[in-house]
C-alpha cells in the first residue's frame, strides 16, 4: 500500500488522476476476496483525500475544482465497480459511493 501512496503523490494532472483510478478498477476485476476489495476501496479513498489536501490545492491551484470533481466522479465509478465485484463474490456490495474518510 505504501508504494501506491508514494506513486500517487506524483500525480500531476487530471488525466494521471483518472489513470490511477482506472488502474484500481482494473485490479477490482481481479479481486478474489472482500478483503482485497476493501483495500482497493481505501486506495481509491486515499486519492480523494489527496485531492482535498492543502498540498494539492497549491499544486493544482487553477484547476483544483476540476480535480475535486474528477476525483469524486472517479471514486463513485470505482465504488460501483467494487460493489458489483463484491456481489459476484457472494458478499454484500455496500461500499459507499461518497468518500467520508
Amino acid at each position: 500500500m505504501l508504494e501506491h501512496k508514494l506513486s500517487y503523490l506524483e500525480i500531476d494532472s487530471k488525466t494521471v488522476l483518472k489513470k490511477a483510478f482506472a488502474e484500481i478498477r482494473d485490479e477490482v476485476e481481479k479481486a478474489a476476496s472482500p478483503y482485497e476489495l476493501s483495500e482497493l476501496y481505501y486506495r481509491a479513498g486515499y486519492l480523494v483525500s489527496l485531492a482535498n489536501d492543502a498540498f494539492w490545492e497549491t499544486k493544482f491551484f487553477d484547476d483544483i475544482e476540476e480535480i475535486h470533481r474528477s476525483a469524486e466522479e472517479e471514486f463513485r465509478r470505482t465504488a460501483r465497480k467494487i460493489n458489483s465485484q463484491a456481489e459476484k463474490l457472494g458478499s454484500e456490495g455496500n461500499y459507499d459511493e461518497v468518500w467520508a474518510g
